[in-house]
C-alpha cells in the first residue's frame, strides 16, 4: 500500500531529459505541499482565522490552480504548469495584498518566495520578471496608500495568528525549494564527477585499444613487407633447388621462426618428399630422403591430402602429426598446401618454440606466402621441365624463358608479345576478365596490343562491359580460328571482328586459364585469309598457359606488396596521430599524413561538433 502511495506522490520523470526531470520534482513537491496547506486551511479556518470564508476561498482557488498544475506536469507539460502555477499565485498573493493593507499585508512575503521559485522553476530571466513586477506592484501600493485615498479600506482583518501562518508558510516553502535546488546541484555534481572519472578510464582503455591496434598495425604492415620478400625472391629464382633452399631460409628468418620446411609431392603423388629444411634439422633430413605420405599421421600429408591448412597450437594435443625427433623444441605447427588451381604440388611447414605461436592474421600472411611458393615452384618445374626437352633455339622454349624471367605484369605482355613477333602473326591483343563475386565475367581490360606494322592501337588499361565486347563472352574461354573473321561464319559464331582497333582476317582466340577458370585471352590476327599454322596455335596454346600462371602470380605479387605499403602508411599514420590527445594537432597531423600518402595537393577534413549535429553551427575543420 505504501509503495503505491510513494509512485502515486512520486514526481514524473523523462528519459533522456535531465533538466526537465529536475524542474518536475522541484514543481511537485511544491504542487502537494500547495495541496495540502489549501486542505488543511480549509478545514481549520474557522478556528484562526477571524474571516473564515475568505480563507476557504483563498484556499478552494490554491487547491484549484495546483490540481490543474498538477495534471499538466503528469502529461508531461512540466514549464505550462510552472508558470500557470506561478502566475496565478502571484495574481492571487497581489489580491489578497490590496485587500488586506497594501505593502504592511503578511502577504507581501510572498513576492520573495514567487521570486525563488521562478528561478528554480523557469529560469534566471523569469525570477528577474517576477521581482520586477513585485517591486512595481509594491511601488504602486505605497503610492496609492500615501498620496491617494484609491486603495480600499482592507476588507481582510489579518490578526497575529493568520499573519503569523502567512509568514511560516512562505518561510518553509522558500526553504524546502532552497534546500531541494541545492541536493539537485549536489546530486548533479557527483553525477559530473562520476562521468568525468568514467570518462577518464574510457579515455584510458582508448589509448590501451589504440596502442594494441597499432602494434597489430605495425605487426601485419611488417609480415605483409616480408611476404612480399619471399614472393619476390621466389619470382626471381628458376632453378627449383636454389629455389626451395633460398624459400625456407627467408621464411624461416623473417617470421622469427624455429624452422621452415618446403615438401614436394613425388611422381605419383603418394609422398611428400622433404626438398629442403632449415638449419641442420633440414639438412640431415635432406640427406635421408626425408618423406611423409599423403592422407598419413602427419601434418603435411594431411594439409597435402585436405588442400587446407593444418595448424596445431599445441603440439602435445594434436593427434595427427609426425614427431619429429630432430626438433625436440616445437610447441606450435603449421602445414600449408601448396596450390595452383586444383593441384596441390606440396606443402610448406613452419613450426615455432612458442604455444599457440599462430594467429589468423599469421596463418593469411603465411598462405599467401605458400601461395606465391606453389607459383615459382610450379614456374620453375615448368622451365627444368621444358628446357630439358626442348632446344634452345625453339620458339616455345624461347617464350617460356621469357615469362620464366617476367616478373611484373607490364614484362608478361612484353615477353607474350615477344613470342607471337616470331610467329606468322601480324597482330595481337592480350586482355583480362573482370569477374564479379559470383564468378560472372563483368568487364573486359585490355593489358595491351601489339602491331607487326605499328599501326593504331588502343590504349592499354581500357576497360569495357563485357555485353560491350565485339564477341560473346562465352567464345572466349574456348580455343577456336577463324579463316576470314571479317566474313563471319568460319569461326562458331558470326563475329565479323573482333574489335574495331584491329584488323585482319586470318584469326585465332586462345583463352587464358588459371585455377580451372579463363582469367583473359589472345585475339590472334594475319592480315591474309587463312588459318595459322598447327605448330604457331600449338606455341599460342604454351604461351598462354604460361602467361596465366605468371599474371596469377604477378598479381598475387602487386597485391601482396599493394597491401604492405598500406598497412605500412596506416601504421605511421596511427603512430604520429596517438602522439598526442589534442584535437587541433590530430586533424592537422591526419590531414598532412593522408595527403602525403595519397600524394593529394590539397584536403579538407571536417570534424561535426556537437553544436552542428544540434543547432547547425559550422564543424570544426583543418585544411591543407
Amino acid at each position: 500500500m505504501s509503495k503505491s502511495i510513494r509512485q502515486l506522490l512520486a514526481a514524473p520523470a523523462f528519459e533522456g531529459d535531465d533538466d526537465k526531470t529536475r524542474v518536475a520534482r522541484l514543481l511537485n513537491v511544491l504542487l502537494l505541499a500547495s495541496l495540502a496547506t489549501s486542505l488543511v486551511t480549509g478545514l481549520v479556518a474557522p478556528l484562526p482565522f477571524a474571516q473564515p470564508w475568505v480563507a476557504a476561498g483563498v484556499a478552494g482557488l490554491v487547491l484549484a490552480l495546483s490540481l490543474v498544475s498538477l495534471y499538466l506536469m503528469r502529461n508531461g507539460r512540466v514549464r505550462a504548469a510552472s508558470v500557470l502555477y506561478l502566475a496565478g499565485m502571484w495574481i492571487l498573493f497581489s489580491v489578497l495584498m490590496v485587500l488586506s493593507g497594501g505593502v504592511v499585508s503578511p502577504f507581501a512575503m510572498g513576492y520573495v518566495t514567487f521570486t525563488v521559485v521562478a528561478g528554480l522553476l523557469i529560469s534566471g530571466w523569469a525570477a528577474l520578471v517576477v521581482a520586477e513586477l513585485s517591486v512595481l506592484i509594491g511601488l504602486a501600493m505605497f503610492y496609492v496608500t500615501t498620496r491617494t485615498d484609491l486603495l480600499p479600506m482592507p476588507v481582510l482583518t489579518m490578526g497575529p495568528g493568520p499573519s503569523w501562518i502567512t509568514l511560516t508558510a512562505n518561510l518553509i516553502i522558500t526553504m524546502a525549494m532552497l534546500y531541494l535546488a541545492t541536493r539537485s546541484l549536489s546530486e548533479a555534481l557527483r553525477s559530473a564527477r562520476s562521468s568525468a572519472a568514467e570518462l577518464e578510464k574510457q579515455r584510458e582503455l582508448l589509448e590501451v585499444a589504440v596502442a594494441e591496434r597499432t602494434r597489430d598495425l605495425e605487426h601485419r604492415a611488417l609480415q605483409l613487407a616480408m611476404a612480399a620478400e619471399v614472393g619476390r625472391a621466389a619470382a626471381s629464382i628458376l632453378d627449383l633447388e636454389s629455389l626451395s633452399r633460398e624459400v625456407v631460409g627467408l621464411v624461416r628468418d623473417r617470421f622469427d621462426l624455429y624452422y621452415a620446411g618446403l615438401f614436394l609431392l613425388d611422381d605419383a603423388g603418394t609422398s611428400a618428399v622433404r626438398e629442403a629444411g632449415s638449419g641442420e634439422a633440414g639438412r640431415v633430413m635432406k640427406q635421408r630422403g626425408h618423406s611423409l605420405a599423403v592422407g598419413g599421421l602427419s601434418m603435411v600429408g594431411a594439409a597435402c591430402a585436405r588442400h587446407e591448412a593444418r595448424i596445431a597450437l599445441d603440439v602435445g594435443e594434436e593427434p595427427v602429426r609426425f614427431d619429429n625427433p630432430l626438433l625436440p623444441l616445437t610447441r606450435s605447427e603449421m602445414a600449408l598446401p601448396l596450390l595452383v588451381g586444383d593441384r596441390v604440388l606440396g606443402a610448406l611447414d613452419v613450426q615455432s618454440t612458442e604455444q599457440a605461436a599462430f594467429s589468423e592474421e599469421d596463418v593469411a600472411v603465411l598462405q599467401l606466402v605458400a601461395d606465391q611458393v606453389a607459383v615459382a615452384v610450379d614456374n620453375a618445374r615448368r622451365f627444368s621441365e621444358e628446357g630439358e626437352v626442348l632446344e634452345a633455339t625453339s620458339p616455345l622454349f624461347r617464350a617460356s624463358r621469357r615469362l620464366a624471367s617476367a616478373v611484373t605484369t607490364d614484362d608478361i605482355v612484353q615477353a607474350i608479345f615477344d613470342s607471337v613477333a616470331e610467329t606468322e602473326a601480324d597482330r595481337c591483343a592480350l586482355a583480362r576478365l573482370g569477374l564479379s563475386l559470383d564468378g560472372a565475367v563483368e568487364s573486359i581490360t585490355l593489358l595491351g596490343n601489339w602491331d607487326r606494322r605499328g599501326g593504331s592501337q588502343a590504349p592499354a588499361g581500357m576497360t569495357l562491359p563485357a555485353s560491350d565486347w565485339p564477341i560473346p563472352v562465352e567464345r572466349l574461354d574456348s580455343l577456336w580460328t577463324s579463316e576470314d573473321i571479317s566474313q563471319g561464319g568460319d569461326g562458331p559464331g558470326d563475329e565479323r571482328q573482333s574489335a574495331s582497333w584491329q584488323t585482319g582476317r586470318g584469326f585465332v582466340n586462345v583463352p587464358l586459364r588459371a585455377a580451372g577458370r579463363a582469367i583473359g585471352f589472345l585475339h590472334i590476327y594475319r592480315d591474309e585469309a587463312g588459318l595459322l599454322s598447327p605448330v604457331s596455335i600449338r606455341l599460342y596454346e604454351t604461351l598462354a598457359d604460361q602467361a596465366a600462371i605468371a599474371l596469377e602470380s604477378a598479381r598475387l605479387l602487386e597485391e601482396a606488396q599493394h597491401r604492405a605499403t598500406r598497412e605500412e602508411t596506416l601504421s605511421r599514420v596511427s603512430a604520429r596521430m596517438r602522439e598526442t590527445l589534442d584535437t587541433d594537432t590530430v586533424l592537422r597531423t591526419a590531414v598532412e599524413e593522408i595527403a602525403g600518402a595519397l600524394g593529394l595537393a590539397a584536403l579538407d577534413l571536417r570534424l561535426a561538433s556537437e553544436m552542428e549535429r544540434g543547432d547547425g553551427a559550422r564543424p570544426d575543420e583543418q585544411e591543407r
